[in-house]
């Protein structure tokens, strides 16, 4: 059974409603979304006692809340134990609070990251791969003419699997970085290397043996 609840931020009332099964995520972001809040921030309910009110689907129907906008800018971090440092205290609570956002976004993105390794270890298997080519066509090699063309090749791929394997390390690096970053700090593009440099190689690779293979077969039957 659907259920709504009634937001009031900023002089505004708002009406949300979900079905049962919603994920607390899409619960919340949609919040959010509603309020026209950035995307790096945080949303907190209360009632009218000041109660906070955790967001999930098992929020009570036509339940009346405020909301109140938390940016990192605001988020406070207390100090057991009073002091008169000042300034100092507010610096290593601003570094405190900077190394949280970081550990947070890390645990936000998990997946992202565990997806980035994974991408990782797909370009090491495919430099692998390109590697046991190389191994193939360097021991079909010897002095005769068509052979000196087949070590030529398999050079040719022994460069292909640093190429492959440097590439695929910069753009993993590459992606780390990037989901280190707030949304606010973000870019529109994420200033990778291109695959397709990977991929024209690769293709003209694969013409050569093609054509390699075709002068082997038109040897052998003369």
């Amino acid at each position: 059974m659907k259920k709504i609840i009634n937001i009031s931020y900023r002089g505004e009332n708002y009406r949300i409603g979900w079905f049962p099964g919603t994920s607390d995520i899409a619960l919340r972001e949609t919040i959010k979304e509603t309020l026209r809040m950035p995307p790096d921030s945080c949303v907190v309910l209360k009632d009218n006692n000041s109660i906070v009110y955790a967001i999930n689907q098992h929020l009570p129907d036509n339940v009346h809340l405020l909301a109140e906008l938390r940016t990192p800018d605001n988020f406070v971090i207390m100090d057991d134990k009073p002091s008169n440092k000042g300034n100092s205290n507010n610096s290593n609570a601003t570094a405190a609070s900077n190394t949280f956002r970081g550990e947070l976004l890390k645990f936000e993105r998990i997946n992202a990251h565990l997806a980035n390794e994974r991408t990782w270890l797909a370009w090491v298997r495919t430099a692998l791969s390109t590697l046991s080519c190389a191994f193939a066509f360097l021991s079909l090699s010897n002095s005769s003419t068509y052979e000196v063309v087949v070590y030529i090749l398999g050079s040719l791929f022994c460069l292909s699997v640093l190429f492959v394997y440097y590439t695929g390390w910069l753009r993993y690096n590459r992606v780390k970085l990037i989901l280190g970053l707030s949304y606010s700090e973000m870019k529109n593009t994420f200033d990778r290397i291109g695959v397709h440099w990977i991929a024209k190689s690769l293709g003209f690779l694969f013409v050569c043996t093609a054509v390699v293979y075709w002068i082997g077969v038109f040897i052998d039957i003369r």
